[in-house]
């Protein structure tokens, strides 16, 4: 096994732990259902996360130019598993959950913020867009994995079991983390010009909303149609983006890219456009799958579209795409939990797919940079 490869499995196991115990965290709305809070309070818990990636990705950006990345990720790991664990200790909505989550944002930050450059540092050439993708695959197959665990640790053992487990696999993704390659960083040359810029940061702010506010209000959606299980959602969700990488995106690349991009937008909003229809697993889980093909195409291509843009500064690149989908996150969700306590669950995801349609605007620039 040569260096490159060994590597990037290093950095693909440490990554998929930590995201078992970040996907588990979707679950989160439920718990706070169960302490008898409203769409809104769900919308604040989980937007204030974003918020706090938004704030710390800068930084992040920054600092990813003069430190080891691999310390950074450990921090991140660690204080994500710590924090996870704390959540045990939790009987009421009060301070301590927006800290908690303020903190969490914080570690996530430190750890994905560089988990995507990591990949960049170790892997050189055209290789890059397809290792790129494995890790984004390998991190929305945890969004299968981390939820279902989740799932039968609250049904089975209560809300406690469901955050020990989550905070255990932080805690594994921190140990491994100790294996991470040591990469010299290099100063940047030059700064980021907001302006070219812009297009990146219009694409991903729209992506995070749409598919923030799809994947943390669609299970509480289903528990009032009474679809009490979300797991068929996230596992069809995964198994559309496995789809792609293991055989959809040869056939995307022998399409013109601004076709892709329209094809893969359409596949991604349809769910949320029609989500006021499900009523069952059978219409549910159709919808899921094109969800995930479409997410699992427009977030790995856009990514890498962003730090080739910037290949001398890739760690502020990829900060400023990773601070932009959480930008969208955060607002986006904080708007869909008024709106759907307001006028209903149903309007509020048919305007979550109106402005994912605004992607189609970017088309034309894009098909000039996405490959």
């Amino acid at each position: 096994m040569d260096n490159k490869l060994r590597d990037f499995i290093v950095v693909l196991l440490a990554n998929f732990f930590f995201f078992l115990n970040f996907s588990q965290l979707i679950l989160l709305p439920k718990f706070i259902v169960h302490m008898g809070q409203d769409p809104v309070e769900i919308g604040l818990v989980m937007g204030i996360f974003n918020l706090a990636v938004i704030v710390a990705l800068p930084i992040v950006g920054v600092i990813s130019g003069k430190i080891c990345r691999k310390y950074l990720f450990i921090a991140g790991a660690f204080v994500m598993g710590i924090t996870t664990f704390a959540f045990v200790y939790i009987d009421n909505m009060g301070l301590s959950v927006y800290l908690l989550r303020i903190l969490q944002g914080v570690s996530f930050s430190f750890a994905f913020g560089v988990s995507g450059v990591m990949v960049f540092d170790v892997v050189k050439g055209p290789d890059r867009n397809r290792f790129l993708g494995i890790l984004t695959v390998s991190n929305i197959t945890t969004h299968a994995i981390g939820p279902a665990i989740g799932e039968y640790a609250i049904a089975s053992f209560g809300f406690d079991a469901y955050f020990v487990s989550a905070s255990f696999f932080g805690i594994l993704s921190t140990l491994i983390g100790v294996f991470l390659p040591r990469v010299r960083t290099q100063r940047p040359h030059h700064r980021i010009l907001f302006r070219p810029m812009f297009p990146f940061v219009v694409a991903s702010v729209i992506l995070g909303g749409v598919f923030g506010a799809t994947v943390i209000f669609l299970p509480p959606y289903l528990m009032d149609k009474g679809i009490l299980n979300s797991t068929p959602f996230f596992i069809s969700f995964v198994c559309g983006a496995l789809m792609v990488w293991a055989f959809l995106y040869k056939v995307f690349g022998r399409i013109e890219s601004a076709t892709t991009w329209l094809i893969t937008i359409v596949m991604m909003i349809l769910l949320p456009l029609v989500a006021y229809s499900i009523k069952t697993l059978v219409s549910l889980i159709p919808l899921s799958l094109l969800f995930g093909i479409g997410y699992g195409y427009i977030y790995p291509t856009l990514n890498a579209a962003t730090m080739e843009a910037y290949p001398s500064m890739k760690g502020m690149a990829n900060a400023m795409f990773v601070w932009s989908f959480n930008m969208g996150m955060a607002f986006v969700s904080l708007a869909f939990g008024g709106i759907s306590t307001i006028y209903g669950y149903g309007p509020a995801f048919i305007m979550l797919g109106i402005i994912g349609i605004f992607m189609v605007v970017l088309i034309r620039y894009f098909n000039r940079r996405i490959k």
